[in-house]
C-alpha cells in the first residue's frame, strides 16, 4: 500500500523538526558548557567551529581542502587565533603570528601563479579571502567580546551567553512564528520561506529577552535591548545573504553535520552579520 502524499509530507516535516529540536539541544549544551567553564574551552570551541565552517565552506565552492592556497588559508585562521589567544589570554603579542599572517596575501598569489590558472586566479582570491571576513571574524569578534566591547582584560561568560541566548531566541522565535503563522513573505526571490510575521516575531521576543536580560545581567558593556534588536535584524539579513549564496551555488544547505539545521553555515549563518553589527554598535555608544 502506497503512503498518501500529504501524509508523507507531514510525517517528513515532522521528522525534520524533530532532529532540528534535537541538533539544537545538543548544539545548545555543547555550548553553553564551553561558555560558562572557562574562557580557554570558548576559545577552543570559536576555533574549532571556525574551521569547521571554513572547510565547508570550501567544500561548497569545489574547493580541494588539500590544494596550496586552501592549505595556507587554514593556517592564516589558526595563526591568527593563536595571535588572539597569546593577546587575551596570556597579555603577550606575539608578532611572529600577525607576521606570518601578513604573508597571506602575497603567498596565495605565488602559488596561484605557478599554477597556471590565471582566468580563475581572481575569483579563487575574491573567495578565499572572502571566507576569513565572512566567517573567521565573526567568531574573534564573539570571543572578544566576552572580556568586554572595550576590553578590560575580565572575562565574562555572562557576555557570551547573553549574545547567544538572544541569537537562538530570535532564531527560534522567527522560525516557528513564520511557520505556524506566516502569510506575508518576506524576500521571496531569495527565500521564499521567510515572512514578515516570523521576523517580527524574532524581534519581539528578542525585545522581551534584552528586557530581561537588562534586568538579570546589567552591564556597561552591552545594552542588551539594543543588542537583542541588533541580532534580530541583521541575523536576517545574514540568512538571507547566506541562502542568496546558496541559490547562486545551486545548493539546499550547505552541509550535513548538523541533522535538521543543514551545515554550520545554515546554522551560523544570522550569527555572520549580527556579531560584527553588534560589535560595532557597541564601540561606538
Amino acid at each position: 500500500m502506497t503512503a498518501h502524499p500529504a501524509s508523507s509530507g507531514r510525517w517528513a516535516r515532522r521528522s525534520n523538526l524533530q532532529s532540528r529540536v534535537f541538533t539544537g539541544i545538543l548544539g545548545g549544551l555543547f555550548a553553553l558548557g564551553a561558555v560558562w567553564y572557562s574562557s580557554w574551552t570558548f576559545l577552543l570551541s570559536c576555533a574549532l567551529v571556525s574551521i569547521l565552517a571554513l572547510a565547508e565552506f570550501y567544500r561548497l565552492i569545489n574547493c580541494d581542502l588539500r590544494r596550496a592556497e586552501t592549505v595556507v588559508m587554514f593556517g592564516f585562521a589558526i595563526f591568527i587565533w593563536f595571535a588572539v589567544a597569546g593577546t587575551l589570554e596570556v597579555g603577550y603579542v606575539s608578532f611572529r603570528y600577525i607576521g606570518v599572517a601578513l604573508l597571506t596575501l602575497p603567498t596565495i598569489g605565488i602559488i596561484l601563479l605557478y599554477q597556471k590558472r590565471e582566468t580563475t586566479a581572481v575569483i579563487t582570491l575574491s573567495y578565499l579571502i572572502f571566507s576569513q571576513v565572512y566567517i573567521l571574524l565573526p567568531f574573534i569578534l564573539f570571543y572578544i567580546s566576552s572580556f568586554g566591547i572595550r576590553y578590560d582584560g575580565q572575562y565574562d561568560f555572562r557576555l557570551p551567553l547573553g549574545i547567544l541566548f538572544l541569537h537562538w531566541q530570535a532564531d527560534s522565535m522567527a522560525y516557528f512564528t513564520g511557520r505556524f503563522m506566516g502569510r506575508r513573505t518576506l524576500f521571496p526571490r531569495i527565500s521564499p520561506r521567510k515572512t514578515w510575521e516570523g521576523f517580527a516575531g524574532g524581534i519581539v521576543g528578542n525585545l522581551l529577552l534584552g528586557w530581561l536580560l537588562e534586568f538579570v545581567w546589567p552591564t556597561d558593556q552591552f545594552n542588551w535591548i539594543l543588542v537583542g534588536q541588533v541580532i534580530a535584524v541583521m541575523g536576517l539579513f545574514g540568512d538571507l545573504v547566506e541562502s542568496m549564496i546558496k541559490r547562486n551555488l545551486d545548493v539546499k544547505d550547505s552541509g550535513g553535520l548538523l541533522p535538521g539545521h543543514g551545515g554550520l553555515l545554515d546554522r551560523f549563518d544570522g550569527f555572520f552579520f549580527a556579531m560584527p553589527s553588534v560589535f560595532v554598535v557597541q564601540l561606538l555608544l
